[in-house]
């Protein structure tokens, strides 16, 4: 029984992180019409009723119910995400440049992470280690693998002990000082959502550690 909730728990989990890294990839045609036909609220709605019941009712409310068409999405993502009014993001997708921490050393990080697990970033890819795109990638894979390794305690284990010092280290550090440089922008909600809802999930599975420490 340990096992299959342990499996259960961590198939959610990797769900849920899959679909945050979809839903913050730049916006295409695709990605919009999949938001705004409530694909990412269905996605979000099953993940966090197991996780997270709390923030169930958060996926329903307007901010993240009512998506931006294209133009407005992309717009929004560019001037947040990507070049800001002046060419520097007020929010840039990268944990290495928040916190005042030199980001060659956060980058190096991740990578051993990375290659601990046995994974490694393709260099015809132009992601950067510290992308949070990477980053949840990275995470969806542990919790995969841990959902997949559950009759296995102590593979399961490391699993679970990679995704939370994984976490803590990283999307921990950093997702909150992004959060706050959201709320000083003069834009829709719905960014602002997708990356409080995270945050706070992420925050969850953070006190669960503590509490099962």
């Amino acid at each position: 029984m340990m096992a299959f909730r342990e499996a259960h728990d961590a198939a959610a989990r990797s769900e849920l992180y899959r679909v945050f890294a979809d839903a913050l990839e730049y916006p295409d045609a695709a990605l919009q019409k999949f938001l705004a036909q409530g694909g990412l609220n269905v996605a979000l709605s099953r993940s966090l009723g197991r996780l997270c019941p709390d923030l169930v009712a958060r996926v329903a409310a307007p901010a993240l119910r009512d998506v931006p068409d294209l133009e407005q999405l992309q717009s929004d993502y560019l001037f947040l995400f990507e070049v800001g009014t002046n060419g520097t993001p007020p929010c840039p997708l990268f944990g290495g440049t928040f916190g005042g921490i030199d980001r060659r050393v956060v980058m190096e990080e991740c990578v051993r992470f990375y290659e601990h697990f046995g994974l490694k970033i393709d260099p015809g890819v132009k992601e950067m280690p510290d992308a949070l795109g990477t980053q949840l990638e990275f995470l969806h894979f542990m919790t995969y693998s841990r959902a997949h390794s559950a009759d296995d305690e102590l593979e399961a284990s490391a699993y679970r002990r990679g995704e939370s010092d994984f976490l803590e280290r990283h999307l921990g550090r950093w997702l909150p000082q992004m959060r706050k440089e959201l709320e000083k922008q003069s834009i829709g909600p719905w960014y602002r959502e997708v990356i409080g809802l995270l945050g706070d999930s992420v925050e969850l599975f953070l006190r669960e550690r503590v509490r099962h420490s």
